[in-house]
């Protein structure tokens, strides 16, 4: 759930809550923003974009917030 803080259980937000959540967020911050909005350009339909499409140089400013985890 959302709560006024802003913490989250991302497993517990479907994908309209989660929708919900990162517009909030992206309102608050011009960084957060940008970020969304390049990776929703790469990712498409689908949940996320492949390793080799995101490419975190094209995001700058987020560079200090990335962690990055091959699974």
């Amino acid at each position: 759930m959302i709560d006024e803080d802003m913490g989250v259980i991302a497993a517990e937000l479907d994908p309209e809550q989660r929708a919900n959540f990162m517009e909030v967020l992206s309102k608050r911050s011009s960084i957060i923003r940008d970020g969304f909005a390049h990776w929703n350009a790469i990712r498409g339909d689908r949940l996320a974009p492949l390793r080799s499409e995101f490419d975190p140089f094209k995001v700058p400013l987020l560079l200090p917030h990335i962690v990055m985890h091959q699974v």
